[in-house]
């Protein structure tokens, strides 16, 4: 008798086993992708018409959807920084800056999921400077290494390690990349006449463009690290020139634009191995395309147009789906978080340059180690064991 129920323990514990790990594998998602829904537009002060800013643009969000962008204030006519959290904006400016640069002058704020934002403007003294903040507006920090002449950042990962470009002397003419991990390090490949590096991932490898052509035309891509130092020099498709750099992964997915051979502009993505264009067909042939962001599950987010305006396009597992809120006209598409949640900005309906935020569809869940479930599998794993011994005990 008591070996009967021990068996039939045993077996109630080997289907919860079952079920357990049946639940532990991720979904695979199989439906097309698409946008479910906009948060359109972005601008701080919305819908208050007289405390609405001027104009403004969202760039980045992190994974708890936290927007960064900038723009200009309907007070003093400044340029500021602004983050939103889906339901209210926090204005910000560093009382050591005097205004905060945005895409209009070519740099873009980013932020990351420690909610540290790097960004760049002018300081006290006008000098062009990069700099890091947290987004209750403490712990500033200058991005200006001794003797640079000026500095901007283009992105900061989860270490808080921030890459940009800078003017290295007062008398330098071109730019060079760095990456500040609380020291500086200066990016510039052997016979290069400039660099920027534009995206570091979570593993603190480094990506960007610049050339060794002196008068700055011919662009390619680069591979960084600290430890390594310069993995490519030569990040790009087969005779493409004019190639620019603008995101990775945390698996190393390279994301950038450039000219093909027939002179074309487009996208590509860089899986360590394989290039593969990106040109939107959503029901024609985009005539060209810019891919600009990309997500830890590969999706890609970019800009280009199909002769009737500039519109944003989302990339994955092979389909192209269009970004494009009901109304909007010059649309980027900037970036997508790894809950699916893409940032861009445009042109309103009423002639506004705002932000949106738009949910896509289609596209499956970050893969997530499942710690707890590990924890019951050994506590069963366990218990089927005693079992078993148990039962040889009592045979």
């Amino acid at each position: 008798m008591l070996k009967d129920v021990a068996q039939k323990n045993l077996s109630i514990l080997m289907v919860l086993s079952f079920i357990i790990c049946l639940f532990a594998v991720p979904a695979i998602s199989e439906a097309a992708i698409g946008i479910s829904s906009y948060d359109e537009p972005v601008l701080p002060n919305w819908p208050n018409a007289e405390d609405l800013w001027n104009g403004g643009e969202a760039y980045g969000i992190n994974d708890s959807g936290i927007v960064i962008g900038s723009g200009v204030d309907n007070t003093d006519y400044g340029y500021k920084a602004f983050t939103y959290n889906g339901s209210g904006y926090t204005e910000l400016l560093p009382s050591q800056m005097y205004s905060i640069q945005s895409v209009w002058f070519g740099d873009n704020p980013s932020i990351n999921n420690n909610n540290v934002i790097a960004a760049s403007g002018y300081n006290s003294t006008y000098s062009s400077v990069g700099f890091t903040m947290n987004t209750d507006g403490t712990g500033f920090t200058q991005l200006l290494d001794t003797g640079w002449g000026s500095s901007w950042t283009y992105n900061i990962n989860d270490s808080n390690n921030v890459v940009g470009a800078a003017f290295t002397s007062d008398s330098a003419f071109d730019p060079t990349g760095f990456y500040y991990d609380g020291a500086y390090s200066t990016i510039l490949p052997s016979g290069w006449s400039f660099s920027e590096a534009t995206a570091v991932n979570s593993g603190n490898v480094v990506v960007g463009f610049g050339t060794s052509d002196p008068f700055g035309f011919d662009t390619t891509g680069f591979m960084w690290t600290k430890s390594g130092g310069f993995l490519s020099t030569s990040l790009e498709p087969d005779n493409w020139s004019s190639v620019n750099i603008y995101d990775i992964n945390a698996s190393g997915y390279v994301v950038g634009s450039g000219t093909d051979i027939d002179g074309t502009q487009k996208g590509f993505v860089y899986d360590g191995s394989t290039y593969t264009t990106l040109l939107p067909v959503i029901g024609t042939t985009w005539e060209w395309a810019e891919a600009l962001g990309i997500n830890s599950q590969g999706a890609i987010v970019g800009k280009g147009g199909d002769g009737t305006g500039t519109k944003g396009f989302l990339y994955y597992n092979g389909e192209y789906t269009e970004v494009l809120p009901s109304g909007w006209s010059d649309v980027y598409a900037y970036d997508i978080n790894d809950n699916n949640v893409i940032v861009g900005s445009g042109v309103t309906g009423f002639g506004l340059a705002a932000g949106f935020t738009a949910t896509a569809s289609g596209i499956p869940a970050p893969p997530v180690v499942p710690e707890p479930v590990s924890s019951v599998l050994f506590v069963i794993g366990g218990a089927l064991l005693a079992g078993r011994r148990f039962l040889k005990k009592r045979v």
